[in-house]
């Protein structure tokens, strides 16, 4: 039917006088284009859905995908008058407005057609990008080239197509024609790796946003950088960024050595497909970065709620990987997961308790953020001296092993305190649906760090995700082992976990991290560490450590249906005390021996325990071994 209406459509409009011809919808176009039932006229009001809503602006023609529902398919031309190309002219030129969304991974598109035949055929002339101004989803200039048309006597037509999917829509206004210069090349933002904030020493990257609105594709372009005066130019070659409103990122690769003095960088664009042509007058922009001297072996204990399923956790992955990079070693984070194939349930049940929605961040166990306002906190807690150094090691074994961490105070530290521990893992890959990453970003013009995930279909196939700091076992358990240090400023405690096996979900060794976070007695960090897998093999633990043999501590029988008994060998004479606590901290048994040596063997009554795990932590100079207990009567 369409195209019998189309031949109709052209027999009546091919005797139209020619003149320089533009179309800004305001009046009534049903004798002159030809609209397929997916496209109407009106305004953003009239036009407009939940999701689908174009800014306000005088009429244009649409298609609203969105406000039609799920289930139909309003792909669809809209088809202009016979109308000549100038001689003069190069390009078609007009407003749009599209998401480019591709929601469930359904690829929307929005095409320019040109028919030389009366609307026998068309030919695509543009494939439209997402349409954005200043830095956003908006009304933007479009442009087709139509300069081997000069002339001619054309139809232009507007296609979109819903990808037989749910989607958005495509609006367009104001189309004519005109001479477009064939360079036309713009900045259109330029940030460091670090946006503003990293450490003193750090080498940062610039990142330089660029799109192309001339007729031509940009293939090569020359930079003038300049960082706190000093001068570089750059070419960059091998581009193939699209004409008409293509765009492309690109890092300069440690453009910036981070201090104390703010290092302020501007950019601007010399020189063009070899060239100097261009005819865009926003040509240049300029950012600043500050490096700040961060506390030696202070950590900030970062907890990301994240899933795949999260349409907005894309978020806190991309602000999580930027942390990582701006802060290193002083950045402990743990992406902990919940619903999809890398959920560690103990731990996710644990932070799912601190936490209203996802995606959020736990900071430091203290306050609840959203992943995007982490980098101010983080720089600023990671100044202030560190209360505490920690280092870890193991007694035993690769992946069977004890884990022990050495706290060296830097202040008199006296009282009860937390011990956990996390293992991570980096560059998590999988291949089932599940490492498939939902994405809301998809389309929307989103600056970095989510520009990468703008520039993704959602959800993001599962071949196109890796996975970072991913928390794969809590040592410890969530809320960590209870323990008391009384030690002075200079002395080091060490506190020796519970035996553990690392979990079989790891994939790599390589990229696995040990962390370590030390807590008062309430729960809130006082200071964390990582190290990576290796490197707590190979650490060793101080002399402190051999006044009890751990490999010796034992609780037997365990499980347990009456009492227990505890054995032990010290190394050296000592005072022993040996403590019991239930899962929640809370001290239910107390004994402590004076003057001890060698094999040492301790009772431990069960009576009044009700059945649970219990955690036996036993103290001999400034080493604790924790071992558990389960009682099952």
């Amino acid at each position: 039917m369409k195209n019998i209406f189309t031949f109709l459509f052209v027999c009546a409009v091919s005797l139209t006088a020619f003149s320089q011809w533009s179309e800004d919808f305001e009046g009534d176009i049903s004798g002159t284009w030809m609209l397929d039932a997916a496209w109407v006229q009106g305004t953003s009001a009239e036009i407009a859905s939940a999701y689908y809503e174009p800014p306000a602006t005088s009429k244009f023609i649409s298609v609203n995908d969105d406000g039609a529902g799920a289930g139909v398919d309003l792909s669809g031309l809209a088809i202009s008058p016979l109308v000549e190309v100038p001689a003069d002219m190069n390009a078609v030129t007009f407003k749009y407005y599209f998401i480019n969304g591709d929601w469930q991974n359904d690829d929307e598109t929005a095409k320019v057609y040109i028919s030389t035949d009366g609307g026998a055929n068309f030919t695509e002339i543009a494939n439209l990008e997402q349409s954005q101004s200043g830095g956003s989803v908006n009304w933007a200039d479009g442009f087709a080239s139509v300069a081997d048309y000069a002339g001619q006597e054309v139809h232009i037509a507007f296609g979109y197509d819903d990808g037989q999917g749910w989607n958005y829509g495509f609006s367009v206004d104001d189309v004519t024609f005109d001479n477009v210069a064939a360079n036309i090349v713009s900045i259109a933002s330029a940030s460091s790796s670090c946006l503003e904030s990293t450490f003193s020493g750090n080498t940062v990257d610039g990142l330089i946003n660029i799109t192309n609105t001339g007729v031509a594709a940009l293939n090569e372009i020359e930079l003038t950088v300049s960082v706190n005066g000093d001068t570089e130019v750059v070419t960059v070659s091998g581009l193939d960024v699209a004409p008409l409103s293509g765009s492309t990122r690109i890092d300069l690769e440690d453009i910036i050595t981070a201090s104390s003095t703010t290092s302020n960088v501007s950019v601007e664009i010399t020189g063009v497909n070899g060239g100097t042509e261009n005819g865009s007058s926003e040509t240049s922009a300029s950012f600043s970065v500050t490096g700040y001297d961060l506390a030696e072996n202070r950590g900030v204990f970062v907890e990301e709620a994240t899933g795949t399923w999260c349409t907005w956790c894309p978020r806190g992955g991309a602000f999580m990987d930027l942390l990582k990079e701006c802060f290193q070693d002083h950045f402990i984070g743990v992406a902990v997961h919940n619903n999809d194939p890398m959920a560690d349930n103990a731990y996710d049940s644990g932070l799912g308790g601190l936490i209203s929605g996802y995606p959020s961040a736990v900071f430091e166990r203290v306050d609840i953020v959203d992943p995007s306002a982490l980098i101010a906190p983080v720089l600023a807690r990671a100044q202030e001296p560190a209360p505490a150094v920690l280092r870890g090691g193991v007694q035993a074994g690769t992946t069977d092993f004890t884990l022990s961490v050495e706290i060296q105070a830097n202040v008199d530290m006296d009282g009860t305190y937390r011990v956990l521990g996390v293992i991570t893992e980096d560059g998590v890959t999988g291949t089932s649906s599940g490492y498939a990453q939902v994405n809301a970003y998809s389309g929307s013009g989103a600056p970095y760090p989510l520009d990468w995930y703008s520039n993704q279909p959602s959800p993001v196939p599962a071949s196109e995700m890796v996975y970072n700091e991913v928390g794969r076992a809590l040592i410890g358990g969530f809320a960590g082992e209870s323990t008391t240090i009384s030690i002075s400023a200079g002395e080091v405690f060490t506190h020796h976990f519970a035996g553990i096996s690392l979990p079989n979900t790891i994939q790599n060794l390589d990229n696995v991290y040990v962390n370590f976070v030390l807590m008062d007695g309430a729960g809130n960090v006082i200071n964390a560490w990582k190290q990576s897998y290796q490197e707590t093999l190979d650490y060793v633990l101080s002399a402190e450590e051999t006044v009890i043999n751990v490999e010796s501590v034992k609780v037997t029988p365990n499980p347990t249906s009456a009492d227990a008994v505890l054995t032990m060998t010290l190394e050296q004479s000592s005072d022993v005390s040996v403590e019991v606590l239930d899962v929640t901290g809370k001290l239910v048994s107390n004994t402590v021996m004076t003057n001890q040596n060698g094999v040492v063997t301790v009772p431990v009554s069960t009576n009044g325990f009700v059945n649970g795990m219990y955690f036996v932590n036993v103290k001999a100079g400034n080493t604790v071994v924790t071992k558990r207990l389960v009682v099952n009567k």
